[in-house]
């Protein structure tokens, strides 16, 4: 099971793994730093920063209600993305990106909701509050509304077994299935990569931050006029990860292209599972982006 923190997922599913974590971490400095929900200052009160601020050149900091944040350059291109946090050792609030604990940007307050200043690290810039946008947690949760019940069964188990819902506000799957053996009511297998992805709401944008591939083999059986998931054969994660999913295909030469060979599947199988949900439950969300790489058009 390969689990990662989406810190850049380009389209080649080239994985940058984040091993900061959520709640209290430390910084490179070893100064204590702990995640806020809303950054508060050194008395524990709070400074309200949510919301959307840009600087004159027009590059844009949306900063949300549970303290995740990117950055826009003038061109609307996500720059940089973190989480805020308080520092202790200075009492100032401090955003920090991922993955290394660099100091971006700094605010200060006086002690009520009011920010003294917000200024860039790296150009000095101070950045002003624009009008609020909409980013809300609210999300419903995934589920299952097509008619394969098969699939369906395999759906719930890889979210069950793939999703953190403390790294994100949805998770989604993208499963590409590659073969699917029912000889047998009492062991189906199918055989594909699991992939359960994890996506945080930014206005209309769904922003992919986190994620499971679960690649391998699912057994079911028959239960009545539905399935239920028996056990789960996947593939370990680094160098055993080949001779596993070797195994698994057990000289199928074919079946080993299509794992070493996804990426069009996958690509198709994830924007139709998010416009499906999309769909399913009227959500005003256009788009999809993983860190560093041009959105992707739901329509």
């Amino acid at each position: 099971m390969n689990k990662f923190k989406c810190v850049a997922v380009a389209c080649s599913l080239a994985l940058v793994l984040s091993a900061t974590g959520c709640g209290k971490s430390k910084s490179k400095n070893t100064n204590t730093v702990e995640m806020v929900s809303t950054a508060t200052n050194a008395d524990g009160e709070y400074a309200s920063i949510a919301g959307t601020w840009e600087d004159d050149n027009l590059n844009k900091i949306v900063i949300r209600s549970d303290g995740k944040f990117l950055t826009y350059n003038g061109n609307n291109e996500v720059t940089e993305e973190g989480i805020c946090v308080y520092d202790e050792s200075d009492k100032k609030i401090i955003n920090f990106a991922y993955p290394n604990g660099e100091k971006l940007y700094t605010i200060e307050t006086d002690g009520t909701e009011n920010i003294n200043f917000f200024k860039s690290n790296k150009t000095g810039r101070t950045f002003n509050k624009t009008a609020s946008a909409d980013y809300s947690l609210e999300l419903p949760a995934y589920t299952y509304t097509g008619s394969d019940k098969i699939m369906k069964a395999i759906t719930e188990y890889c979210l069950k077994e793939g999703a953190d819902y403390t790294l994100a506000d949805v998770f989604i799957p993208a499963p590409v299935i590659f073969k699917t053996d029912e000889s047998d009511s009492n062991d189906i297998k199918v055989t594909g990569i699991f992939w359960v992805l994890g996506y945080d709401i930014y206005a209309d944008t769904l922003y992919g931050c986190s994620g499971t591939k679960l690649a391998g083999i699912i057994h079911l059986k028959q239960n009545g006029s539905d399935y239920e998931v028996v056990s789960a054969d996947f593939a370990r994660d680094g160098a055993d990860y080949d001779t596993d999913i070797q195994k698994y295909c057990d000289g199928d030469q074919e079946l080993l292209d299509k794992f070493a060979d996804s990426q069009e599947d996958f690509e198709a199988s994830r924007k139709a599972e998010i416009k499906s949900y999309v769909d399913t439950n009227g959500l005003n969300i256009t788009k999809y982006q993983d860190f560093g790489w041009t959105p992707v058009e739901l329509n």
